[in-house]
């Protein structure tokens, strides 16, 4: 599935959630969505703030719930008036200039729509379990220097009148030097939206690039060198170039064998569990034969390589 980025899509009606009442049921917000509340009010839709604080205190004590409190249909006019202000161009602000740190109602509110409201908000805060795994193919060389790793990673994004997108985004993910294949980084929230405006979790996995002369085997770099049937039988020198930047000079002097292998002692991959130790390169080979030989030379090989070594003996008189 496509991978995550982190989103913030703002509503078409542009306002914070933190200031319309928390106690207000998905229902009822959508009514207020409906409502002219310039008209409400009874002020030009032009109106400056002190007019539109003027009407507020006008029409506020009328529908005040401590009026009405067990009819719930009269504190609709009350919220109509304060998202009034969230809707007006800077009405946060003037809502705060009129009621200075908080709203009178508020705790009212809250205990009136708390027990109603109380399954729907958990609802929308549920969290999603099953997280978005994506692989993510990091190259020998960054997971032995470790770093940061830019990422370009997209995710379906709602929208409010139901539809989706799936913008893209740079995300920047911290490698850890030496990581391992299968290695997990949780990016929390960062995956699809769903229509009730939660977000799963994305959990990166890293996975070897393989575009390098190595691979690997836990701490250990493993390279795969071609050499003649020639170099195989008579020795040569590899010229390696190691993920550090360092270029290595590694001498072979053994008759290179079918299973033949070469270790070298900490020129490996970072060890994670052990920081500041490194695997081995281990050198495999792979002899190429010639494709024709004439029968001058085969004759030549077959009584080189037919010959015995012979045992010199001392005979004593």
């Amino acid at each position: 599935r496509p991978s995550s980025m982190s989103v913030t899509t703002v509503g078409a009606t542009g306002y914070s959630s933190s200031c319309v009442p928390k106690s207000s049921t998905s229902s009822s917000a959508s009514d207020f969505m409906e409502q002219d509340y310039y008209q409400i009010l009874g002020v030009h839709r032009k109106a400056s703030d002190s007019d539109i604080i003027s009407a507020y205190q006008q029409l506020a004590p009328e529908f005040n719930p401590s009026r009405n409190p067990t009819d719930f249909n009269a504190l609709r006019p009350n919220n109509e008036l304060t998202e009034r202000y969230v809707f007006h161009g800077d009405g946060h602000k003037v809502f705060q200039d009129f009621f200075r740190d908080n709203n009178p109602y508020e705790n009212f509110y809250a205990s009136a729509y708390a027990r109603a409201a109380e399954p729907a908000a958990r609802g929308l805060k549920r969290k999603h379990d099953a997280p978005l795994y994506h692989d993510l193919e990091v190259s020998l060389e960054n997971c032995y220097h470790g770093g940061t790793l830019d990422v370009t990673l997209t995710r379906r994004v709602m929208l409010v009148d139901g539809t989706s997108i799936t913008p893209q985004k740079v995300v920047p993910i911290t490698i850890e030097r030496g990581c391992l294949p299968g290695t997990q980084i949780l990016l929390e929230g960062e995956g699809d939206q769903y229509s009730d405006g939660t977000s799963s979790d994305l959990m990166m996995v890293i996975r070897d690039q393989r575009l390098s002369h190595f691979r690997r085997e836990n701490v250990d770099l493993i390279y795969k060198a071609t050499i003649s049937l020639a170099e195989a039988l008579t020795g040569t020198t590899l010229y390696i170039q190691q993920l550090g930047g360092r270029q290595l000079e590694v001498p072979i002097n053994e008759i290179v064998t079918p299973r033949f292998k070469q270790r070298v002692s900490n020129e490996g991959m970072p060890s994670t569990s052990n920081p500041g130790t490194y695997g081995d390169l281990i050198n495999e080979f792979e002899v190429q034969y010639p494709n024709q030989l004439s029968p001058e030379k085969k004759v030549q090989l077959k009584q080189i390589l037919s010959k015995r070594p012979t045992s010199s003996s001392t005979t004593t008189e």
